[in-house]
């Protein structure tokens, strides 16, 4: 996200060497571009799930290149392609948008990244980075989530910022279709995620705030 370089390239890179040496799969970064540009693929119950991850938010400076670890993002000319290629090899592509404005509900850049992502053949799009959820919907029979917000972190400045939500999407295994069942589970983000009441809309942002 915005902050993988916050303790430099050389801390970036032992980051990869800890999550491999632990068998933790990541998305959208990796030692050179053409891992950051590889789906990470978990195969559930017969399905192959790619994940692909990118940021909208920067750094800039740490874009990997064909001799330099780093990470995807959002702004890569190639982004079409990308997600082309990376749904070829896989039965469902999730595609992960580091995206949005802080505390704000969902702006048309995030519209026309998650709708590009599933015109290019992304099955589920999830976003983050806004610390607060936002609005939620299906395009094309594909659904997006804008934000999920928080799920552990400490703000505790409004009741938006301790609060998250969890997806679950239903995929039918014969057909590898995207089904019309859908789950929003909202959370408590402190500290041990727990389950709220059930979903309410005024749970999403439809507002920008400052903290």
């Amino acid at each position: 996200n915005n902050h993988v370089g916050d303790y430099t390239l050389v801390a970036f890179k032992e980051t990869l060497s800890r999550l491999i040496e632990n068998n933790i799969l990541y998305a959208g970064a990796g030692k050179d571009y053409k891992e950051a540009t590889t789906p990470a693929v978990i195969n559930v119950r017969g399905l192959d799930v790619g994940f692909l991850a990118m940021s909208d938010v920067g750094p800039e400076w740490m874009k990997a290149t064909d001799n330099r670890a780093g990470i995807l993002l959002a702004n890569d000319p190639n982004i079409v392609d990308i997600i082309a290629i990376a749904k070829m090899s896989v039965d469902v592509l999730v595609v992960s948008f580091h995206f949005g404005d802080e505390y704000s509900p969902v702006n048309s850049r995030q519209e026309k990244l998650a709708h590009t992502a599933i015109d290019a053949g992304a099955d589920i799009v999830v976003g983050h980075h806004p610390h607060v959820m936002q609005r939620f919907e299906v395009y094309k029979d594909k659904p997006i989530f804008y934000s999920l917000g928080n799920f552990i972190f400490d703000q505790y400045f409004s009741p938006h910022t301790l609060q998250g939500m969890v997806a679950t999407v239903f995929v039918n295994p014969d057909t590898k279709d995207i089904t019309s069942q859908m789950q929003v589970s909202p959370i408590s983000t402190q500290y041990i995620p727990q389950l709220l009441v059930p979903f309410d809309e005024s749970m999403l942002v439809n507002r920008t705030f400052i903290p």
